[in-house]
């Protein structure tokens, strides 16, 4: 049993290694018992105060969901997300199934608002003094997430004030246009679990928010030492 605990460690930190050879993310801060039970209470209790509603939460939520992030994540999801690469991804795969291209334009949305940020902070893990701008790309990590989660909630209600991807066109609150979600869930037949589905979504942002705001700290407060943790070879 110790030889498969051990194996098992190992495997672990060869992946953590190769996604993050200079040792700068969240993976290798000092993750005590009492850390991970503080991170998941806060994840957990921040997820609890997000209401599915659109428009602007008052309190600490603004920081995540407000005009400016809104904005980013519009764009993104709309003009790359939708009007790029939905319609080049609809393009290729259409012309195998129509039903299976359709679907992936509407994953894109959201698809590239996610994996933008994303990539860009897996790509900070391969350059030595990337860790600065980690929080940067957590922090959009944070808001992408959050954004999907709620539009995610409203997939069988289909009840929100939604923009169409021509980005001109504007269908009114309760007119019974649904959004990405309803597309995306339907045919996986997961529409009875759109609660879950916007939960599990907002609860990565939340983490997201939480570990930008941990990395930013350490990296301000702890720089030397994570700097002499440092694996030598890198450099």
């Amino acid at each position: 049993m110790k030889k498969i605990k051990k194996k098992i460690k190992d495997v672990i930190k060869k992946i953590a290694d190769w996604i993050d050879p200079y040792h700068q993310s969240f993976l290798f801060f000092p993750w005590k018992f009492w850390s991970i039970l503080i991170v998941g209470f806060l994840c957990v209790w921040m997820t609890k105060q997000v209401e599915y509603v659109q428009g602007y939460p008052a309190g600490f939520l603004l920081l995540i969901n407000n005009p400016v992030t809104h904005f980013v994540v519009f764009l993104v999801h709309e003009m790359l997300g939708h009007n790029i690469v939905g319609v080049i991804l609809f393009l290729i795969f259409s012309n195998f199934n129509v039903a299976v291209g359709a679907w992936l334009h509407t994953f894109a949305g959201d698809g590239v608002s996610i994996l933008l940020p994303l990539s860009l902070y897996v790509g900070m893990l391969r350059i030595q003094g990337g860790r600065w701008l980690m929080p940067l790309f957590l922090y959009w990590l944070s808001f992408a997430f959050l954004h999907a989660g709620i539009y995610a909630s409203d997939a069988t209600a289909c009840s929100f004030r939604l923009a169409s991807s021509d980005m001109m066109t504007v269908h009114r609150a309760g007119s019974g246009v649904c959004g990405d979600y309803h597309n995306l869930l339907g045919p996986l037949g997961l529409l009875p679990y759109d609660q879950w589905v916007a939960g599990l979504l907002v609860g990565l942002g939340m983490f997201c928010f939480i570990m930008a705001v941990w990395s930013l700290y350490r990296y301000i407060y702890h720089a030397e030492e994570d700097y002499k943790n440092t694996p030598k070879t890198q450099f």
